[in-house]
Formats: C-alpha cells, sequence, structure tokens
C-alpha cells in the first residue's frame, strides 16, 4: 500500500514539475528565436496612428543597430524615448501614407538616432518603396555628446535618395501610363528622373510623340503640384 502511495506522488510530482517547466521551455524557445526589439516610448503622444507593425519594424531595426555597434547584448535596454519637438510629420492625401522624421534618445547609454520612415495608417495600404532608415545627428543635436555612429545611412544608396528629396519621397509614381523614378543626381547636382512610358497599341504612330509629350507634361503639372520646381530635375524618358 505503501509502495503504491511513494508510486502515485511520483507520478503527480512528475505531472507538476513537466506542467511548471513547459511553459518556460516554450517561452525560452520562443524568446531565442524572435528578433531583438527595443521599446520605445512615445508612439502614441506623437504617431497615434502608427500601425503595429510600422512599430515594430523600427523597434527591431534599433535593436539590431545597438547589437552591431556594440557587439553586446542590449535587449535589456529599456528608455528609448522620442523625442519632444523633434517630429516632423508630412501626410501625402493623394497617395495615403505620412512621411515622418524624428530623433530617439536613449540615456542609459548616451546615445541618439534620427528615424527616417514612409508609412500607411490602415497597414493593408501598400506604401510604394516602403523606407525605414536610422541617421546620425549632428554634433549641435547631440544632448549627450559625441559617440561612435556608425554611418547607417548613406547618402548616394537609392533609399537615402528618396529620404534627403523633397520629390524622391513622393516616388515612385505610377499612372496607367507611366512610371516616374528617381535615379540618382546629375553631374549639375539635379535629381535624375527616369519617366518609363508605355503606349498603347492604339496609338498611331503619328501621335506617339504627342502622346509622349502630353505624359512629360503631366510629370511637370505634378511636380508642381507638389510645390516643386520641376527644373530642379533633368527629366529622361523610355517608351514601351
Amino acid at each position: 500500500m505503501k509502495q503504491n502511495f511513494n508510486k502515485r506522488n511520483i507520478v503527480i510530482a512528475t505531472i507538476i514539475l513537466i506542467w511548471v517547466l513547459v511553459p518556460i521551455v516554450i517561452a525560452l524557445i520562443i524568446r531565442e528565436g524572435a528578433p531583438g526589439s527595443i521599446e520605445i516610448s512615445g508612439y502614441d503622444a506623437h504617431m497615434a496612428n502608427m500601425p503595429q507593425s510600422s512599430r515594430r519594424n523600427i523597434n527591431q531595426t534599433l535593436y539590431s543597430i545597438l547589437r552591431e555597434s556594440s557587439g553586446n547584448n542590449v535587449s535589456d535596454i529599456d528608455d528609448a524615448i522620442i523625442r519632444e519637438d523633434s517630429l516632423i510629420d508630412e501626410y501625402f492625401e493623394d497617395l495615403d501614407f505620412h512621411f515622418s522624421t524624428f530623433v530617439v534618445d536613449i540615456s542609459s547609454i548616451r546615445q541618439s538616432y534620427i528615424v527616417f520612415i514612409r508609412w500607411a495608417d490602415n497597414p493593408e495600404v501598400a506604401v510604394p518603396g516602403d523606407i525605414l532608415r536610422f541617421g546620425c545627428l549632428v554634433k549641435e543635436e547631440l544632448i549627450y555628446g559625441e559617440f561612435d555612429c556608425k554611418n547607417i545611412m548613406k547618402i548616394n544608396d537609392e533609399t537615402s535618395l528618396l529620404i534627403l528629396d523633397p520629390l524622391g519621397r513622393l516616388l515612385p509614381r505610377i499612372t496607367d501610363n507611366y512610371r516616374l523614378t528617381m535615379t540618382g543626381y546629375g553631374d549639375n547636382s539635379k535629381g535624375n528622373l527616369m519617366v518609363e512610358i508605355y503606349t498603347p497599341i492604339d496609338v498611331p504612330n503619328s501621335e506617339i510623340r504627342n502622346f509622349i509629350n502630353q505624359q512629360l507634361n503631366d510629370v511637370r503639372n505634378w511636380i508642381v503640384e507638389n510645390n516643386i520646381d520641376p527644373d530642379d530635375y533633368n527629366i529622361d524618358f523610355m517608351r514601351y
């Protein structure tokens, strides 16, 4: 009888032990496999409409940057915050997306970064050429003093052109007749725009030149509508 009682106790203890340990093991596996993230405070105060997917992308990117720059585990950082009065948010109603820049301060490691992101209120909306970049601040904007900020954002890469150029932020522009993109900067320091024109098969050869001119005029008019001077750009085209 006593032997059966001991066996029953062992079985009960084993079940309890499994019941306690399994959730812990699962949690550790999930934690190990999930991408690192640093929570940033201030989204609700400054960009309440930003969807969780965009916030998560920013938080995970910040983690990766800090992990790469320090080589250490930075998951215990819990004081990252959006700096007051640093947010610049532009909403492009016709395209239904925001282009936002803001500064993230981290007092525990005495570092600050500027964030550039293009996002939509509705996560279902496809944002053309989705952008997220972190950059180094100029010395005058560093509230904790200088630190070894890595060259996160290269001014010459294509994504950064979109970030830094007022027209590039709106591109690509896609219509039924053409696709407008920015390809870089020319020797005259003007932005290079490429208009890929799709010629309908029912346009006669004698009207192709007029059709092309119509599309190029539409491009220039659209640029003017956005309060940008089209003469600040080199506009080239290809016809398909």
